[in-house]
């Protein structure tokens, strides 16, 4: 099997373990199968690195990076045949959590040579594809001023998270799925293809990742107290049994808006104007994950 190696060095924990780097290079100088290292150097390079590894015939491409890094690899692999690897070292590391992939990177490594994969769903949401979860609302508010961060990680989203919440408001949505339309006013909404956002934020707990539906879940506006328990229930994963909640499934929603908002697929943020379409393309994604519970090879 040819094997590309992309290399995220801004990532979470590469900025911070400048190690990791030389377990992936050492892994790969090791292991028996033809294989390659490349290296981002801007957003959306990891996107271009994979559009030639496919024309060069590669059989696999490994995401060393976060959720970020496997959005931009994956809109290429989407429909293809060719896998999917992920060695997490993102700041949530949510789609690895779902798979359970080991955040141990020795053992991620190791699970490369393993012929254990999952073929897995995907989402597009106005043709942007993500494989965890979008969002809109104070969501996608929140993405977007941590991407501007300089120093980001779990304790730097909590803190921003603190600091903007008593100033945002929510915002009135037009929600459709199966026929049926609903006003609703949202503190914000997230639609997953997989449970969580990452470090354990069980937003869809009972979401799966090849049922070939996504989970849509409104949060309302609530006071701080109301607001502090839903937190909790997001790390327990109960949030969806909270009576405040609204969750269903559908193949497709459509979210109307009454102005130009933005939206987050796996933390990366995108304009739109009043309309977000998100829909599941069932089955469109080979990964290697040592779940095999659910479809695989």
């Amino acid at each position: 099997m040819k094997t590309l190696f992309v290399i995220n060095p801004t990532s979470g924990r590469l900025r911070r373990d400048g190690t990791i780097i030389q377990q992936v290079e050492k892994f790969s100088k090791e292991w028996r199968e033809e294989n390659d290292i490349a290296y981002t150097k801007s957003p959306k390079h990891a996107t271009q690195l994979a559009t030639q590894a496919v024309a060069d015939g590669y059989h696999q491409i490994v995401a060393v990076g976060g959720d970020g890094t496997l959005n931009e690899i994956a809109h290429v692999l989407v429909g293809s045949d060719i896998t999917l690897g992920i060695i997490p070292c993102g700041s949530g590391n949510g789609l690895a959590r779902s798979l359970q992939i080991p955040l141990d990177i020795s053992s991620a490594l190791r699970l490369l040579a393993k012929d254990s994969c999952r073929i897995i769903d995907t989402g597009v949401a106005n043709g942007i594809p993500f494989l965890n979860v979008m969002g809109l609302g104070f969501d996608a508010h929140i993405s977007q001023l941590f991407n501007r961060l300089i120093k980001r990680g779990f304790g730097s989203y909590l803190k921003l998270g603190i600091r903007t919440y008593f100033k945002y408001r929510a915002e009135d949505y037009l929600i459709r799925s199966n026929g049926d339309g609903e006003n609703v006013t949202a503190f914000l909404i997230a639609i997953a293809n997989s449970p969580q956002y990452g470090n354990n934020a069980s937003i869809a707990p009972t979401a799966e990742l090849d049922d070939g539906l996504l989970d849509l879940v409104v949060v309302p506006p609530v006071g701080l107290p109301k607001t502090l328990i839903l937190a909790g229930r997001l790390f327990t994963g109960t949030i969806t049994g909270s009576k405040s909640i609204d969750h269903r499934q559908s193949e497709s929603f459509e979210i109307e808006t009454s102005r130009p908002t933005i939206f987050h697929a796996d933390g990366e943020v995108f304009n739109c104007e009043n309309v977000v379409r998100i829909d599941t393309r069932p089955k469109s994604l080979t990964v290697r994950s040592p779940n095999l519970a659910l479809s695989s090879l």
